[in-house]
């Protein structure tokens, strides 16, 4: 927290947003869950910390969430998102092809990520989201 801290002004002396991904690995992750990340950025309290969402990394390091749900979650703080399958074999993590894996990107609520009109969409008003 204190290092965020410290890197703080000269993000924003460089108008920079630094972006923490949420971890896939129990020996190097920031957070996990939606709900760790927020409170990660409310003990920063720095509109230059946000998030780089990652479903899959969040079902290797939590299995027992819901993935897609979390990411969707993540939103209003996520600035970038990476969209990527995960398989486990053998006690190892894999990345499939997208709809070879664990998630389902098209199913139920997880449905707004099923286009990419309906992710700018949900994203409306971050001025750097690509469309």
């Amino acid at each position: 927290m204190k290092n965020l801290q410290q890197i703080v002004p000269a993000l924003q002396q460089a108008g920079c947003q630094l972006l923490i991904e949420n971890g896939g690995d129990y020996n190097y992750d920031a957070f996990a869950l939606t709900h760790e990340g927020e409170q990660l950025l409310r003990d920063v309290n720095a509109s230059s910390i946000a998030f780089n969402g990652d479903a899959s990394n969040m079902a290797s390091l939590r299995p027992e969430a819901d993935a897609i749900g979390e990411l969707l979650q993540m939103l209003p703080n996520m600035r970038h998102c990476s969209i990527k399958d995960v398989a486990k074999r053998d006690h190892e993590y894999r990345f499939p092809a997208i709809g070879q894996g664990l998630l389902d990107y098209g199913a139920g609520d997880a449905g707004a990520l099923n286009t990419q009109s309906s992710l700018s969409e949900a994203c409306a008003g971050q001025s750097n989201v690509r469309r």
